[in-house]
């Protein structure tokens, strides 16, 4: 019964996201607050797609499956990082803590906030789950990003489950 109710819930979750994935995400639709996101100076000498193919993946733990859900979106200029992190907070029904993202050469660093860092009060799988669906996520959406990293207030990772090093790469191709 569980299993048919977690799946009725995904349906119907789903059906809100397709109705609403349309609409660019702004500043102020991500549940973090004050986000940053790429620059024009910084998106100038990257070439970007208008329209973006992309895949989220997480880990289901009710199912005990990777989910996978995909969708084409238009962007007015460059894709905003933002966006996909957004929608897999919406698709996992989490709140993610983004300080800001920031590319460099080919590596992405995401900074998390040190309240909201994904996910307080989860164990450490789960936030492995959810590290590892980011970092899936930007990679194959961002085809020019070989390496993510994540930091929290600018200084390494560390949430009383996960350590990682802000000049250790979290994944890469």
């Amino acid at each position: 019964m569980k299993k048919v109710c977690t799946v009725i819930a995904f349906v119907m979750l789903l059906a809100v996201f397709l109705l609403t994935s349309c609409e660019k995400t702004t500043k102020s639709d991500i549940v973090s607050g004050d986000v940053d996101v790429l620059t024009d100076s910084q998106t100038t000498d990257r070439v970007m797609p208008v329209e973006v193919d992309y895949t989220i993946r997480y880990y289901d733990v009710i199912e005990d499956k990777i989910i996978e859900y995909s969708d084409i979106v238009s962007f007015d200029n460059a894709p905003d990082p933002i966006f996909f992190i957004s929608k897999l907070s919406e698709l996992m029904q989490i709140r993610i803590g983004v300080n800001s993202i920031n590319v460099s050469g080919k590596d992405m660093i995401i900074d998390f906030s040190s309240v909201t860092a994904p996910l307080n009060g989860t164990g450490a799988y789960e936030e492995s789950c959810i590290l590892d669906s980011i970092s899936d996520t930007m990679l194959s959406v961002f085809h020019d990003i070989d390496r993510v990293y994540f930091t929290q207030e600018g200084k390494d990772y560390e949430s009383g489950h996960i350590s990682i090093s802000k000049d250790t790469p979290y994944a890469q191709r």
